[in-house]
């Protein structure tokens, strides 16, 4: 069972490979989706006060996102670091059921998130050659400083 791949639609701070792989091990990547009437917002609020990424359907938008095979033993261990969020299977006709993760509610929208998130969704995003529209999107949104030094270093320590 745990030898079972499964395809997984990263669009927030996971995008970057090395982040991935700091918290699954080693994935296999499978290119880029557009994501169509989808919109990202960063209404998911952590554990750290901050706001993360999220999806939500919107017929105006799309999201860019990374697709990476993994296998289900893989799955369980990323379940645990997206807490707060609930899997969601999605389908395509060139990559076949996917799986991403959908916020639950409540949402948060007077928070912002911390530099580091904000880089490790950028760095991932420009790692996949994102259009360059989308990145400038991103590095527009706004975000704030961490106020304890050692969660930043220990967020952005997988690009040393």
């Amino acid at each position: 069972m745990s030898k079972e791949k499964l395809i997984y639609f990263a669009y927030g701070s996971n995008l970057h490979p090395n982040r991935l792989e700091s918290r699954i091990g080693k994935s296999h990547q499978l290119g880029i989706l557009k994501l169509v009437n989808y919109k990202l917002e960063l209404d998911k609020l952590g554990a750290d006060g901050s706001t993360k990424c999220n999806i939500v359907k919107n017929p105006c938008y799309f999201v860019y996102g990374a697709l990476f095979s993994i296998t289900s033993k893989q799955k369980s261990v990323l379940d645990r670091y997206e807490a707060g969020y609930s899997t969601s299977w999605m389908h395509d006709e060139t990559h076949g059921k996917y799986f991403t993760y959908l916020a639950n509610p409540p949402f948060c929208s007077s928070s912002l998130p911390y530099h580091w998130y904000k880089i490790l969704v950028v760095l991932g995003a420009g790692y996949h050659n994102f259009p360059p529209c989308y990145l400038n999107m991103l590095g527009c949104l706004n975000s704030v400083r961490d106020e304890k030094l050692e969660r930043t270093k220990e967020n952005l320590k997988i690009f040393h």
